[in-house]
């Protein structure tokens, strides 16, 4: 179910999604969440997810179009800056709705192996608890998560791996319902539309690829594709092996970077429970489940 604040922002497409006799998300399936990028004179548009590497795809996309100069230095406010752009250009919203529509041009759509991308959601939850952010979105949920679980009210958030999958299994993962950042990212509809999948995990090579097949500027991949928030970690935490599935985090160990490897998360329960949540992602992408 769409949340009302979004129906009203997505009136516009649901009366050309009506008159083209389409279904909305199949009219543009990103419509919800995050605006496709495209620009006149770039071969391909482009679809992502939240917490699935737009950072790095809007930063190559940014470049592409001769918008990036300084992709090392290029970290905080990346959406707000492509989101600046594209109010610039008249219609950009309606254009990428026409793009999908009619398929004018290649459409390719940047996934994440869902086991990652579940630690990086859960993380950036915690992360958007402060209230020095415009959205502190990850209250409601981390409050929710926790009187699921039977733990009193926190006074700081702080909530475990296995308290959020078992808080996702209960109230599902579908776009509309959860926060895009950590909703699952395939849309029902959208393989009609997408021509190519990248993923995440071979980023420089997929770009290398596309670079060479439509003729585009050689980018510097390898800084564009590094995380903004990569941390160098105590060698102790890097390696460690012992699963973290109910240590209790909090926005203080994210901003500063306390915690382990993705995999310490998982246990034989959590991996089962991200498997559920986001078979759509496993099923749709071709990762291992």
């Amino acid at each position: 179910m769409v949340s009302e604040l979004s129906r009203i922002a997505l009136l516009p497409y649901m009366r050309v999604a009506r008159a083209l006799r389409l279904p909305l998300l199949i009219a543009n399936p990103f419509a919800i969440y995050r605006q496709p990028l495209h620009a006149p004179g770039f071969p391909l548009v482009l679809l992502y997810t939240g917490k699935a590497g737009s950072g790095s795809l809007i930063k190559w996309f940014l470049f592409q179009t001769g918008h990036l100069e300084e992709p090392a230095d290029l970290h905080r406010g990346l959406h707000q800056r492509q989101r600046s752009l594209a109010a610039q250009q008249p219609g950009y919203h309606w254009e990428a709705l026409r793009l999908i529509v009619r398929h004018e041009k290649p459409i390719f759509k940047l996934v994440r192996n869902p086991y990652d991308r579940a630690v990086s959601s859960f993380l950036a939850m915690l992360d958007h608890t402060q209230d020095r952010k415009c959205n502190p979105w990850g209250l409601a949920p981390i409050a929710a998560a926790r009187k699921l679980s039977g733990k009193p009210a926190a006074t700081v958030p702080a909530l475990s791996f296995r308290d959020f999958v078992r808080f996702l299994v209960r109230t599902g993962t579908e776009r509309g319902e959860i926060n895009g950042h950590v909703a699952r990212q395939h849309l029902p509809g959208e393989e009609r539309r997408i021509d190519r999948i990248l993923k995440l995990e071979r980023f420089a090579e997929e770009m290398r690829q596309i670079e060479s097949e439509y003729s585009l500027a050689r980018s510097p991949v390898e800084v564009i594709g590094r995380p903004h928030n990569q941390q160098s970690r105590p060698q102790m935490e890097r390696n460690r092996v012992d699963c973290v599935a109910d240590l209790e985090f909090t926005p203080q160990h994210v901003r500063e970077g306390h915690f382990p490897p993705y995999a310490a998360f998982y246990d034989d329960e959590t991996r089962r429970l991200v498997r559920q949540c986001f078979a759509a992602d496993f099923d749709a992408y071709g990762y291992d489940s």
